[in-house]
């Protein structure tokens, strides 16, 4: 009886190993995605920062243009640039206010956020009371600079409160700008963080699935070799004639020297021959034997009748077994003549009957 050649890879391991390849492409895939999502919070936060900023120093060069117009026009005479210059004042005072408003509440005309730290909106408090009365005395200035008296008044206050008031200001965006750098530190070291974490997440992977897959390719590739080792001392040693078939075309591939002498011819006569040209289809056992081969059941020293290379008739029991070379699917077939040990034989004539 011939030996079973297994193949390998078993489907219990190869699943094992896809499963294990799938789950580390995935966690990569999500490490990745993530590292790309804080990018892109920390992009849309860069860019609320410039933009508060902006308008933050924006609010102190407003400041000092309210401050400066109320002055201008205490010792403007002209009626029509003094009313240029209430036109120009109550612009940049409706600006002030809007903007004002805005960053401490948000606003999506100036697009800001309004998401202030507890720092800034003790800042904005500090600076309440002063920014009150100025944006009050900056309404009077503008109402009533044909009233010399109530309109000096409120020059006076704002060159009071002003100084404190853009002073405020002035802290605030400080304060903006550090509260910047800080969230961009933060984000810096958040991408190095996901940087390390996805080589330490790279290497455990590589250990819990790349190491176990490089481990069942060196046991195949031995397993291989085994197999082609037992396949060459089988071949030598056995008794029987032995052919090596494809499993799907039934071509033979290889034959042991006792399989030269029984078809007659040499190795490279038949090699590449479908099995079935040494068989006589027509015999009811060779149909047999040929039925079984094609449906790949092993089977164990069935009667042939080999029709050798000179057309001889030989007498003859088969055995099949599957095999596996180089992870291909292979028939290993034994044949043993047993006309040879009939008494009396003489030629292809006797050897035709069983």
């Amino acid at each position: 009886m011939l030996e079973f050649l297994r193949n390998g890879a078993t489907d219990d391991a190869v699943g094992s190993l896809w499963l294990r390849q799938v789950s580390a492409l995935a966690i990569i895939g999500g490490l990745i995605l993530l590292a790309q999502i804080a990018l892109q919070w920390s992009l849309a936060g860069q860019q609320h920062d410039a933009r508060v900023i902006a308008v933050a120093a924006r609010q102190v060069a407003l400041g000092e243009k309210i401050i400066k117009a109320s002055y201008r026009l205490t010792g403007i005479g002209s009626t029509e640039t003094r009313r240029t210059a209430q036109e120009e004042l109550q612009q940049a005072l409706a600006e002030f206010q809007r903007a004002h408003a805005g960053l401490q509440h948000g606003s999506d005309e100036l697009g800001l956020p309004g998401s202030n730290s507890s720092e800034i909106v003790h800042l904005f408090g500090a600076i309440e009371s002063d920014y009150q009365i100025s944006v009050a005395d900056a309404m009077t200035v503008v109402a009533t600079s044909n009233q010399m008296g109530e309109f000096h008044q409120a020059v006076q206050r704002l060159s009071e409160h002003g100084p404190a008031l853009l002073g405020g200001l002035n802290a605030i965006v400080t304060e903006y700008e550090n509260e910047a750098r800080q969230r961009l530190s933060r984000s810096r070291w958040l991408a190095v963080g996901f940087a390390c974490l996805t080589l330490l997440a790279l290497v455990v992977l590589a250990r819990w699935s790349v190491a176990p897959v490089m481990l069942r390719l060196r046991h195949d590739v031995e397993e291989n070799e085994r197999q082609v080792l037992e396949m060459g001392q089988l071949f030598t040693a056995s008794p029987s004639a032995l052919f090596e078939v494809d499993a799907n075309s039934l071509v033979i591939v290889r034959g042991s020297d006792k399989a030269k002498m029984l078809v007659g011819c040499a190795a490279d006569d038949f090699i590449g021959h479908p099995l079935s040209s040494f068989f006589d289809a027509r015999l009811e056992i060779n149909k047999a034997v040929l039925q079984r081969l094609r449906a790949g059941k092993a089977f164990d020293e069935l009667p042939v009748l080999l029709i050798d290379a000179r057309q001889n008739a030989t007498v003859a029991l088969a055995s099949m077994r599957p095999c596996a070379e180089s992870n291909q699917r292979r028939y290993l077939i034994g044949v043993t003549d047993v006309s040879r040990s009939r008494p009396g034989k003489s030629g292809p004539a006797e050897s035709q009957s069983p």
